[in-house]
């Protein structure tokens, strides 16, 4: 955001403060990402030989398909836990 000539201090320093703490919020969120990355990449090395390329595939995809969700669910308690972001100053 560029400020316009017109814009109090206190509205250009509110601004900084809320994307200082938008940031804070979602470095949290990358955070959370780069752990599941991790736990993917786990899980796929213990994954066991298959005969085929196809039965690796369904096999794999059922397991990534219940890792998105538990992700999608650890990212959605950080939104509560962080009340997306205004428990950590995100607001405006």
């Amino acid at each position: 955001w560029v400020s316009p000539q017109n814009a109090s201090p206190d509205l250009v320093a509110k601004w900084d403060s809320f994307v200082a703490a938008l940031k804070v919020h979602e470095e949290g969120h990358a955070k959370t990402e780069i752990e599941r990355v991790t736990t993917v990449m786990q899980e796929l090395q213990k994954m066991p030989s298959y005969p085929t390329c196809e039965t690796f595939d369904r096999a794999w995809q059922a397991k990534a398909d219940t890792l998105d969700l538990e992700t999608k669910q650890i990212e959605a308690q950080y939104d509560r836990d962080t009340q997306s972001g205004k428990l950590q100053g995100a607001i405006f």
